[in-house]
Parts: C-alpha cells; structure tokens; sequence
C-alpha cells in the first residue's frame, strides 16, 4: 500500500516540527509552570500526563473547603477557567510526545474528580465528634 504524496508531506511536516518542539514548549511553557498532581492527595487521575497549568490547577477548588463568597467567585470566574483549560490543550498538542511516558497516547483532554477519602478522612475525621453534638 503506498502513501499518498498529500499524506507524505503529512507525515514530513510532522517530523519536522518534531526537531523543534521541545524548543517551542520550553519557550512558550517553562516547567515552573506546571503542577504535577499525581501524588496530590485531593485530586484522583487516571490519566499518563499528570503536569497541569499551575494557573489552571489554582482555579479549580480541590482540596479546599469554600465560603458562598468564595464559590460565587469560582463561578464567575469560568471565563478564565475555560480560557486555561484552552492553554492546556494547546500545551498538550504543542507537547505531543514531550507531555506522556513512551507508549503511552497523547492526552486530549483532561477528567480530574475529587479524591473523597481526602474529605472523609483529613477534613470530616478531625471534627466528628464536633458533627455528632451538633446532630444529637
């Protein structure tokens, strides 16, 4: 089966670019940048590229418990959120290679949950005597 010379060119295109694309990542992204969650208690992710924008990583709320005032804010603030997460993805296709373990498929999005235990066990645990008066 033979390749087409639009795929050729393709595929050339993309070898090319793969000579300056660490260049271009830490031009555009320095590695002070990014917060590595995998080993963050709050936060539970499944996927191979665990650096996030450290902007990105400040707006989303895991791990903290927040007032009214501070949700409203968060809400009013997806703009910005949308904004980095756009960055983000931006990043990750810049990266390709650069921002996954060998082997492992390019990330394309990102799917981040709330780690419960860390509810449970380190903010609900110190004060469940306190909860219980309080109910009883």
């Amino acid at each position: 089966m033979s390749i087409l010379p639009h795929e050729e060119s393709i595929i050339q295109g993309h070898h090319s670019f793969g000579i300056h694309r660490r260049a271009l990542v830490t031009d555009f992204w320095g590695e002070e940048q990014f917060q590595d969650i995998h080993n963050n208690p709050t936060v539970d992710t499944w996927t191979p590229a665990t650096h996030i924008l450290g902007s990105l990583w400040r707006k989303l709320p895991f791990g903290r418990t927040l007032s009214p005032e501070q949700y409203n804010n968060i809400v009013d603030s997806f703009t910005n959120l949308v904004e980095d997460a756009h960055e983000q993805l931006l990043y990750w296709h810049t990266a390709g290679p650069l921002a996954t373990r060998e082997g492992v498929p390019l990330v394309d999005g990102l799917v981040l949950f709330a780690n419960v235990d860390y509810l449970w066990f380190y903010h609900i645990a110190p004060i469940q005597q306190h909860i219980k008066d309080c109910i009883l």
